[in-house]
């Protein structure tokens, strides 16, 4: 009868980690067409981590980037806590002007992700993972659910799509994790004790 018990106990346990919701993709699609080398960007988004939740992972993609000709060329994009739009994209004019000009706003918190140099005429697909710093950073940065990516252009930059994808996982309860270690060690003493006789 115990061993019944314990053994139903550890198969309710194995369920309730496949009842726990798994995370979620959420993903942004930049709405401007091209990057002119005369403007900077930045664009605000909105992103809210349910409960239980936590951010795991970060990527942008640019599909097909292609620079307009073969000129030295740089491309800064930036993880922006402010300034803020109150939505959408907010374009500055640089006057063609080089160096990282979202990075000179009046009231910037944030840092460069990666600088991308001398890109060519011929279409390819770029993708920046973030790290496991900034994705720290990006969670700070969410707390008020609001959080930008800025862009600034010392070249005039042709794409098909730039897209922002965050990652998250469950983050299993104390509640949860005790209940299912007690049941492991249920089991292994079923185990053992079946073994010794």
């Amino acid at each position: 009868m115990i061993k019944l018990s314990l053994i139903s106990l550890g198969l309710i346990i194995q369920l309730l980690f496949c009842l726990v919701p798994s995370g979620f993709t959420a993903s942004y699609n930049f709405p401007i067409s091209s990057l002119d080398h005369t403007e900077y960007y930045v664009w605000g988004l909105n992103l809210v981590v349910p409960n239980g939740q936590n951010i795991t992972g970060a990527s942008i993609t640019i599909l097909n980037l292609r620079n307009w000709d073969n000129n030295p060329n740089k491309l800064y994009i930036d993880l922006v806590n402010s300034p803020l739009p109150t939505s959408g994209v907010q374009v500055y004019t640089d006057g063609e002007a080089s160096g990282d000009d979202v990075a000179k706003l009046s009231g910037y918190v944030g840092m460069n992700l990666d600088t991308i140099n001398n890109w060519t005429t011929t279409s390819q697909p770029y993708t920046y993972n973030f790290d496991q710093s900034e994705i720290n950073t990006l969670k700070n940065y969410v707390t008020d659910e609001k959080f930008g990516i800025g862009l600034d252009p010392d070249c005039h930059y042709y794409y098909d799509n730039i897209t922002l994808s965050i990652n998250t996982a469950h983050v299993p309860e104390p509640a949860t994790m005790f209940l299912f270690g007690s049941g492991l060690i249920g089991l292994a003493g079923l185990i053992r004790r079946k073994f010794r006789k």
